[in-house]
């Protein structure tokens, strides 16, 4: 395989319509993952992740690791930084989900720029346009990447982003023969897996690239290279004290049989992960998915699931001859994930494979470039409709996953409003008391009603306790104040034919909202 020339810098009147274009993209991404950004997905166990951050803020902690030891503490820190900068609130960690989310489709846009001008010199600024708004239009209308990766406040949700950052880096390092580039790439990888070990699964592949390109070998003896090294080793400095200092516990966490990792029993089970990583891959291309009650969402089959799949696979080809880095780093994380990871099934497993994801948009939308000079009018026409529905496709199953969510009542809504009636009740001097039996019901994710509230009550900084039976028998028994109780069906039994309980119009499933006088 031949290697990439380096082309001829581009002009400079393209740089102020790259940035310009890039960032209008990203607003558009924005606009596409404000909708629900609070209500759908219910609440999961980014709560611990966000109770972390809210640690750091306060000064409680400085920690060389996230709250599971195998992610690096980026994301709490970044999400403590904007917590000290504009206080607490339980809309922030969503919102700064949201805004990198969307900042993934600009990257992306700006690579497809970059990439369109090295792969194909005949393009004009127009069609360079064109190439630039599909990569973008496929990230920003993505399924998982919306309603995951950009609604969640979980740490591998940044993945993706910082994935993208690292191969522009790497690929421009090599492009403009830039070392500098590449010292920022080797930190952008550090960081990268930071966000989650996952991450490793695409390093022998961008360094087997970065090695076949002559200048990638030239640099092995020169200070670049080492230096790469080093930015490498000082990103993630954090994490190989720590394991150094703790017998490697990250790795016997994430090894941990309830987490999604572990080593595959047989080549049977590897071939299976695998298979199930392609079905996966094809289905978030799709947005193949329903709402769910608990973990896992039904599996839905449209006819659109194959045809991504395939169209997918074709892009990645293409890549291989053009831009083999996308392929290059797209197999590497495809073979060797399945090596580890069992988690290819339920729609939260996504944000695994989700930083897949970029690297098939942009395959497709430079192999849509490269095509279109080729075609006729008419044949432009129809697979100018045809690229149309498929980028529509996901918003369309996304509108229909919300519409659902809504009307099955799988959204934050109701907490939302117990959280905010709470505020109020605090305010007026009730002592406000969640029943501790609420953790026993599941809103998914890993996520339950007793963490979630607990979440959203300190974010509004409302004083709040939340304690078992008997410790709310004592307050309904000796408290001087009123109380605002949220319970779970067994505390209400046991509780409300011996106290005076008020209920409220706050209900949701499992769970009732109460008032109580002062204990006489």
């Amino acid at each position: 395989m031949a290697s990439p020339t380096i082309p001829p810098s581009p002009s400079p009147s393209h740089y102020p319509l790259r940035w310009v274009v890039a960032l209008g993209l990203f607003l558009a991404a924005l606009l596409l993952r404000w909708p629900y950004l609070q209500l759908i997905p219910r609440l999961t166990d980014e709560t611990a992740e966000v109770r972390w951050a809210i640690r750091i803020a306060q000064g409680e902690i400085l920690p060389l690791t996230h709250v599971d030891t195998y992610n690096g503490p980026l994301q709490p820190y970044l999400l403590a930084g904007l917590f000290r900068l504009l206080g607490f609130s339980p809309w922030l960690p969503r919102v700064m989900t949201a805004v990198l989310g969307a900042a993934l489709a600009g990257v992306v846009a700006w690579l497809a720029w970059g990439m369109g001008e090295a792969s194909y010199r005949r393009l004009t600024t127009d069609y360079r346009l064109l190439t630039t708004v599909l990569a973008n239009a496929l990230v920003a209308t993505s399924f998982p990447l919306i309603l995951i990766n950009s609604h969640l406040a979980w740490s591998n949700g940044l993945t993706p982003l910082f994935v993208t950052l690292a191969l522009a880096a790497t690929w421009w390092a090599i492009q403009a023969a830039a070392g500098g580039w590449l010292v920022a790439a080797g930190l952008l990888w550090a960081l990268a897996l930071q966000t989650h070990p996952s991450v490793v699964a695409f390093l022998p592949g961008v360094l087997a690239w970065t090695l076949w390109q002559p200048l990638g070998r030239a640099w092995l003896r020169t200070r670049w290279a080492w230096l790469a090294v080093a930015a490498f080793g000082l990103g993630y400095s954090n994490m190989l004290w720590f394991n150094l200092s703790q017998a490697g516990a990250s790795v016997v966490e994430a090894s941990n049989p309830r987490n999604a990792f572990g080593l595959a029993a047989s080549p049977f089970v590897y071939i299976e992960n695998l298979a199930g990583l392609a079905v996966q891959l094809a289905r978030m291309l799709a947005g193949a998915y329903a709402p769910f009650e608990g973990r896992s969402a039904p599996f839905v089959m449209t006819p659109l699931v194959p045809v991504y799949g395939v169209l997918a696979g074709l892009a990645l080809l293409w890549a291989a001859r053009r831009q083999p880095l996308l392929a290059w780093t797209a197999l590497s994380f495809s073979l060797i994930l399945p090596l580890v990871s069992r988690a290819f099934d339920a729609l939260y497993d996504t944000r695994y494979i989700a930083p897949l994801l970029p690297l098939v948009y942009l395959a497709a939308a430079l192999a849509f470039g490269d095509l279109w000079p080729r075609l006729t009018s008419r044949v432009r026409l129809l697979l100018a409709l045809i690229v149309v529905a498929l980028v529509l496709a996901p918003l369309a199953a996304l509108a229909g996953f919300y519409a659902e969510s809504e009307a099955r009542g799988l959204t934050n809504a109701p907490l939302l409003a117990v959280a905010a009636r709470a505020h109020t009740e605090a305010a007026e001097g009730a002592l406000v008391l969640v029943d501790r039996g609420l953790g026993d019901l599941k809103l998914g994710g890993g996520g339950d009603p007793a963490r979630a509230l607990e979440h959203l009550l300190t974010l509004e900084g409302t004083a709040h306790e939340v304690a078992r039976v008997d410790k709310l028998r004592y307050y309904l028994e000796h408290s001087e104040a009123p109380l605002f109780l949220v319970l779970a069906e067994p505390a209400q039994t046991d509780l409300a034919g011996r106290y005076r309980l008020t209920p409220t119009d706050l209900t949701g499933p499992g769970y009732a909202v109460f008032t109580a006088p002062p204990a006489p």
